[in-house]
């Protein structure tokens, strides 16, 4: 455990369960996009993304699925639905997908909503990276995703404030 605290994320989209099992042990979660939007049965794809139907995943090794590029409420609760663990709403300027404060709320709203949460999620140990995503994996596994805002060379009192008016979990740097 070194100064990072933080989830090692794979950021290149992946489509197929081959492709998740292929990526360096370190990485907690995976980026899913195009894949999943072209995908005729999303949540097919989710579960087997998630190593769900296999019975050879040990749940405290479970690749995490984010959906990112959410935008409306609808959507948000469609990859819920899907078995997403982690909701993506872009707050990076010159993103196609960006939304701002008020719409990153209206996706939050949606997941806690599915989720039957009320407030951010509060990770009970930051002892180590390792601690911190299995406490990730076991909150995120009982069908309660939590929303990333990801963001990208903005200031801090910016983030700051697109955090508070959004009420997302989490912030991504991407």
């Amino acid at each position: 455990a070194g100064p990072f605290a933080g989830i090692f994320a794979s950021l290149s989209g992946v489509a197929t369960r081959g492709e998740v099992d292929e990526l360096p042990a370190a990485a907690n979660v995976v980026l899913v996009g195009e894949a999943l939007m072209r995908a005729p049965d999303p949540a097919s794809l989710v579960a087997e993304l998630r190593g769900v139907a296999a019975t050879t995943i040990d749940a405290d090794q479970r690749k995490l699925c984010k959906v990112c590029g959410i935008t409306t409420p609808d959507d948000a609760t469609r990859a819920c639905r899907a078995g997403a663990d982690v909701i993506g709403v872009i707050a990076a300027p010159g993103s196609k997908r960006r939304v701002d404060g008020a719409g990153a709320r209206a996706v939050v709203d949606a997941v806690r909503a599915f989720g039957e949460r009320t407030s951010r999620w509060a990770p009970t140990s930051r002892a180590s990276l390792d601690a911190w995503a299995a406490l990730l994996r076991r909150d995120t596994s009982r069908g309660r995703p939590l929303v990333a805002l990801v963001v990208q060379d903005q200031p801090l009192e910016d983030v700051v404030r697109l955090l508070d008016e959004s009420g997302a979990d989490v912030v991504q740097l991407h």
